[in-house]
């Protein structure tokens, strides 16, 4: 029925690769900002992990995306194979779709 050919290594390693992006972002503007220049706050809020509507926000809500999705389309293979299943994949699937919007819409604290 559906068929997505993803590389795991070079998902992984993307992900992997912006989070460190981000949070190295994040780590150099603090330094920077306390220790040598004051920078804009609007800069420090672009990359500050604590704060919402900025770039590890969006980030961590498009990994649930991501996620949801990939549950949702195994939920369904696995709904045609009529292979029993414990929990159901697609309440799952729906719970992080929700959480995900959650995240987006900053109704969740980071």
């Amino acid at each position: 029925m559906f068929e997505v050919r993803l590389d795991r290594a070079r998902l992984v390693r993307f992900l992997s690769v912006t989070a460190t992006v981000l949070l190295g972002m994040h780590a150099i503007l603090y330094v920077i900002h306390f220790q040598v220049v004051e920078i804009p706050w609007y800069a420090l809020q672009l990359f500050d992990v604590n704060e919402e509507h900025n770039l590890p926000t969006w980030f961590s809500g498009f990994n649930l995306g991501i996620s949801t999705l990939f549950l949702w389309l195994i939920s369904r293979e696995k709904s045609d194979w009529r292979t029993p299943s414990p929990p159901d994949g697609s309440s799952f699937s729906s719970v992080f779709s929700t959480c995900s919007l959650m995240k987006l819409l900053a109704f969740m604290r980071p």
